[in-house]
């Protein structure tokens, strides 16, 4: 039994994420190679290099298996998972959380903006988002 595992999927593999901040209260770090998971993405050659070598230089558990057959298995007390929108991760999330404790970790934000804005253009995307963009929580430490 393992206390806490964070869940390090592909889709937080990209960019610095809050998830590794609580790297040290975790016991394990890992990624799971499911074969049948990546099947179902389509993902290509090129696209599993780059995957694999990225987890390679993180230097993390790379766990080969069916995801919820490894999480079984390690029946962790708590996992912990960098949120995303791809609907694979999802679908597995929501199944991990009908049998443990699990918790979304969201991203830090490029930039603050308001749910209701919609843009067609990027020009005017980055009219409103280039006040916070870059600024350490996308300046919402700043705003009042």
């Amino acid at each position: 039994m393992t206390d806490t595992v964070i869940w390090l999927h592909e889709k937080a593999l990209g960019r610095t994420h809050p998830v590794m901040q609580d790297a040290h209260k975790a016991t394990k770090i890992i990624h799971i190679w499911d074969d049948g998971y990546y099947r179902a993405q389509g993902y290509s050659l090129k696209r599993l290099v780059f995957i694999y070598e990225t987890l390679c230089a993180l230097k993390i558990d790379i766990i080969h298996g069916d995801s919820l057959a490894v999480f079984r298995a390690l029946s962790p007390q708590k996992i912990i998972v960098p949120y995303t929108v791809a609907s694979g991760i999802t679908m597995l999330y929501h199944q991990l959380a009908a049998e443990f404790d699990c918790r979304l970790i969201k991203d830090v934000p490029f930039a603050q903006i308001a749910p209701e804005d919609k843009f067609r253009r990027f020009f005017k995307y980055w009219q409103k988002a280039k006040a916070t963009a870059f600024l350490r929580d996308a300046g919402a430490g700043d705003v009042a």
